[in-house]
């Protein structure tokens, strides 16, 4: 689970990196320059580039409120560096990042402003759940004394 707050609109992806049949779903979804640009390349790099451009398509297409009603395959996007992410058919005012939290995820972020945090807090959710759990028990011992 993923969260932010901002006062402009922000879409965020992640994903577990599995096995998939990385080709086979990029020519499916992705746009021809991105399927090139995969076919090129061998199984683990195509593994590691379809996560990475699933999570900032996903990213760009939540940050518009628009979800899948956006075709995936209708604009592009490319990697250039670890930095540096160019893009084709999608307006001039929307920024990425990706953060690297965990060798098995890729995490993506878009926003309709260039002011990304440069690292982000990773909290165990159960852990927070376990302290809310916590601290209702107390307040319910506490109403009844």
């Amino acid at each position: 689970m993923v969260c932010t707050t901002a006062n402009f609109n922000v879409g965020i992806d992640i994903e577990k990196i599995s096995e998939i049949e990385a080709l086979k779903l990029a020519k499916e979804f992705f746009s021809a320059d991105e399927f090139y640009d995969i076919s090129n390349m061998n199984s683990d790099e195509q593994i590691n580039c379809f996560f990475d451009l699933w999570t900032l398509k996903e990213s760009y297409i939540k940050t518009i409120g628009k979800g899948l009603y956006t075709p995936l395959n209708s604009f592009s996007i490319k990697k250039e560096s670890r930095t540096l992410i160019s893009y084709k058919n999608i307006p001039k005012n929307f920024y990425f990042k990706q953060y690297n939290i965990d060798p098995n995820y890729k995490l993506s972020a878009c926003a309709t402003r260039d002011e990304f945090p440069q690292e982000i807090i990773i909290k165990d959710i159960y852990a927070i759940f376990q302290n809310i759990y916590k601290f209702e028990s107390k307040e319910k011992i506490n109403a009844e004394d």
